[in-house]
């Protein structure tokens, strides 16, 4: 690691050539060397599959791909839980150079049809569970339950042409999951596989944005297999069973479920379709996982939740908490209590999802993100974007070459996060000490991270404004030990209205995504104004905080 005289500038030099392959080609060498080892585990659906396994059924999978239609480009959008079917759809679509756009549960219809068109999907695939999908797309798509099977003709997203479903998702208008793959047809496979290139995007994950419509961010084949490669130097090579409890739509978990497998050879292990702490120690338990993925919340449990005496967790050894920085106290527990070394880390969905990790255990380096992932460079600098000495405050910029090609299809937003030099502006506060470890101390922007999700409290305004009954709205971060932060509005109504607390909260459960809807309503009179007559933000979070009965972290006394 380098880090320039005196300047809040960073390097990790890279040790290990980068790898220059696709998924498929991966895969077969993957195969070659580790044919009978697992790959994938879904422990509710009491599933598994081996490497050669897999590589079979993709193979059969993606013939089936081509028979109905799919090539190089095509966009094919995934929404349900984790099941068997991810994997399985994502390496058949790889294997021919069709894009993946992973959407998130919770987003609402409005948003997600307006990712397909964006996209232009030529089909969307939906997962067994939860069963509602089916219904919830038909609301989406109105042709869908009167069309017949692969000729479907939507009016509102008119590249759509098909919708593929597992399980009981599997019904009028939908074509069968369990029923396209086509046996016999390897050299059709290959012969497709072998144009497809590195540099081919190859997934699209979803990311916050301040109008409400998530941007898509772009990676390559060469992005996400060699922002993998660095998981090795963390686990001492060895066999790594990795317990994904997160969606496998989010950024990290396909990072590391998905594409860790293939780089590492390593096994991912998924507890329940949807997250569950309870499902998660017992797959621990049961599979003898050695390393896991959680988001805050589940930190947390797996800190202090009493469940956990009844598991031997023993096999557990480090762990990675996804978009969320877990308190020093915390991971001193983990330490102290189970034997584990939480990894901490940092990143943005535009950054392979993890460009920092702190990998050592000294308490002195707790608070802090660690030090850049070999090959990525990290600097602080003011507002005029010159770099700032050792140990002062300034924005965080990442270049990575593992970084997002760019937002899809949107050059402008691509150009406002990324300089002409190919810095990404993080948007966060930070600073480095003269051992190139990066602290996080705050965003410039308001932003409420909730249980790893960016949440854009204009978002909320906006539609907590357009409210007949309100007069004003504005939305500010609680402190909350388990998901980091939660929503509140501070709503001021019309002086002649008796709406309360509970209409406002109806009322934004049916127009944002389920992660936005406030957990916290209260009502003002009117709110505090700064010198330039703005509403001060500080001192309406701090009048909302004091009115807030928060429940203690656990860890408050450690």
């Amino acid at each position: 690691m380098e880090l320039s005289r005196n300047k809040s500038y960073v390097h990790t030099p890279g040790n290990e050539p980068f790898i220059g392959l696709t998924m498929y080609e991966l895969l077969k060498v993957r195969v070659e060397k580790h044919p009978d080892r697992e790959m994938h585990v879904f422990v509710d659906d009491n599933e598994r599959i081996t490497f050669a396994e897999y590589r079979r059924k993709i193979i059969d999978l993606a013939a089936g791909f081509l028979n109905i239609g799919f090539s190089k480009g095509d966009c094919i959008a995934v929404l349900g839980g984790n099941h068997m079917e991810w994997p399985l759809i994502i390496g058949a679509a790889q294997s021919l150079g069709v894009i993946v756009v992973c959407l998130q549960i919770g987003n609402t219809l409005k948003t997600l049809k307006e990712i397909l068109l964006k996209t232009s999907c030529k089909a969307l695939f939906i997962t067994r569970s939860p069963e509602t999908l089916y219904s919830d797309v038909c609301t989406m798509i109105a042709e869908l339950n009167t069309s017949t099977v692969n000729n479907l003709h939507s009016i509102d997203i008119p590249n759509l042409k098909m919708v593929i479903a597992a399980g009981a998702n599997n019904q009028s208008g939908t074509i069968s999951f369990e029923c396209i793959s086509v046996r016999g047809c390897e050299e059709k496979v290959c012969e497709a596989a072998r144009k497809v290139t590195i540099d081919d995007v190859s997934f699209m994950a979803m990311t916050s944005g301040t109008t409400g419509i998530p941007k898509l961010a772009a990676y390559s084949f060469f992005q996400m297999i060699n922002g993998s490669e660095m998981l090795p130097t963390i686990f001492d090579n060895q066999v790594n069973i990795l317990a994904c409890a997160g969606n496998t739509a989010y950024a990290p978990s396909f990072l590391f479920g998905h594409v860790g497998p293939l780089v590492l050879g390593s096994t991912s292990v998924y507890p329940s379709p949807m997250y569950s702490f309870e499902k998660f120690v017992q797959a621990v338990q049961i599979e003898r996982c050695t390393s896991f993925m959680l988001m805050i919340n589940g930190i947390i449990d797996l800190a202090y939740s009493p469940i956990n005496e009844k598991y031997d967790l023993s096999s557990l050894k480090a762990g990675f908490c996804g978009g969320s920085l877990i308190p020093a106290a915390v991971v001193t527990h983990l330490k102290k209590t189970l034997g584990i070394c939480a990894l901490i880390d940092y990143g943005h969905t535009e950054v392979n999802s993890v460009c920092c990790l702190r990998v050592d255990d000294k308490p002195d380096t707790y608070t802090t993100v660690g030090k850049p992932f070999p090959h990525v460079e990290v600097q602080i600098v003011n507002e005029s974007g010159i770099t700032l000495e050792v140990g002062k405050t300034g924005e965080i910029w990442v270049r990575s070459p593992f970084a997002f090609k760019g937002y899809y299809d949107d050059v402008k937003k691509t150009n406002e996060v990324v300089t002409k030099d190919g810095w990404f502006q993080t948007g966060d506060l930070g600073k480095l000490n003269s051992e190139g470890y990066l602290t996080v101390v705050g965003r410039i922007q308001d932003i409420i991270i909730k249980n790893g999700q960016n949440i854009h409290p204009s978002v909320v305004e906006i539609v907590l404004s357009s409210h007949p009954s309100v007069k004003k709205a504005k939305v500010v971060g609680i402190p909350d030990y388990r998901v980091g932060e939660d929503v509140c509005a501070c709503v001021v109504v019309h002086g002649c209205e008796t709406v309360n607390e509970e209409d406002i909260h109806k009322y934004c459960v049916e127009k944002v995504q389920k992660s936005y809807i406030p957990t916290y309503v209260l009502m003002f009179d009117s709110f505090p104004l700064g010198i330039s007559r703005k509403v001060d933000q500080r001192k309406l979070q701090k009048m909302a905080i004091a009115r807030i009965d928060i429940p203690a972290a656990p860890y408050a006394d450690d």
